[in-house]
């Protein structure tokens, strides 16, 4: 499974890389309250997560794992570095610590339901990483937009406008149906 060193780097780079491009496109529509942005970022959520669900399949280690999410934490907070120095937020940090155990929590699960398995059910094991992965990255999301929006003082009500038209807009056809 993980004998290749390059599979593996390029696997986790990748997820890496989606992580950081996630990040850069959500500060990009914090600081520019721009809608058009918001594919960007769900664009880099969907590879993030193909990438994550991947993972389980090539890297058996949970070291080797540990340490892809470690760089994966590394690439999230670049974009936000502001929100670590000069004055660490409490709320940022413990967005990132939820982060690291839930993605570390939903790859034990999908390798224990892959390990236990005699078949490889693709679709039960994504399931066990994708919705773990999901309530991460949320977690995440919303505890950044908590911190800029209410820590660091950045109200704007434009962006709160935005955010609730989009979540309506969208689920208007699910509130007809």
């Amino acid at each position: 499974m993980d004998q290749s060193k390059w599979k593996l780097w390029l696997i986790g780079g990748l997820n890496i890389l989606s992580g950081f491009a996630f990040s850069y496109f959500l500060k990009d529509f914090f600081t520019t309250h721009n809608a058009q942005i918001l594919y960007f970022v769900v664009v880099a959520l969907f590879i993030f997560t193909i990438l994550a669900v991947i993972k389980v399949f090539f890297i058996k280690s949970f070291k080797r794992i540990a340490l892809i999410i470690l760089l994966e934490l590394v690439a999230l907070v670049i974009p936000f570095k502001e929100f670590l120095y000069p004055y660490p937020s409490l709320f940022f940090g413990l967005g990132l610590v939820l982060f690291f155990v839930f993605m570390a929590g939903a790859y034990q699960k999908a390798r224990r339901v892959l390990e236990n398995s005699l078949q490889i059910h693709f679709f039960t094991v994504a399931y066990k990483m994708i919705a773990p992965t999901m309530t991460a990255v949320l977690l995440f999301s919303s505890l950044i937009f908590f911190v800029n929006y209410f820590e660091r003082g950045v109200k704007d009500d434009a962006l709160g406008k935005q955010i609730f038209a989009a979540v309506f807009t969208g689920s208007d056809k699910l509130i007809q149906f």
